[in-house]
């Protein structure tokens, strides 16, 4: 027998980071309390974000201009995003 789960993904341990791109914004799901720093397509850092142990972290980028853009973790952890126009 198996047990089926409904609702929100428990958050993964590092290094695992699931990301949801929304309008204009990007939540980032963590399993633990870490700095995420992001970086474009070149390799120039565009931010720092502190990501919540076990939660959603949501950040605004309806500013940000169009391009690839990965998150990197301390811990490791690392995932790629695209802004579209």
């Amino acid at each position: 027998s198996g047990l089926t789960s409904v609702g929100e993904p428990e958050a993964p341990s590092d290094p695992v980071l699931n990301v949801h791109m929304g309008e204009g914004q990007i939540r980032i799901l963590s399993g633990t309390a870490i700095m995420a720093k992001v970086f474009d397509a070149m390799g120039r850092h565009q931010a720092d974000w502190p990501l919540q142990a076990g939660g959603w972290s949501t950040f605004l980028t309806e500013d940000w201009a169009q391009g690839t853009y990965v998150v990197k973790t301390a811990a490791g952890a690392s995932q790629v995003f695209v802004i579209h126009p």
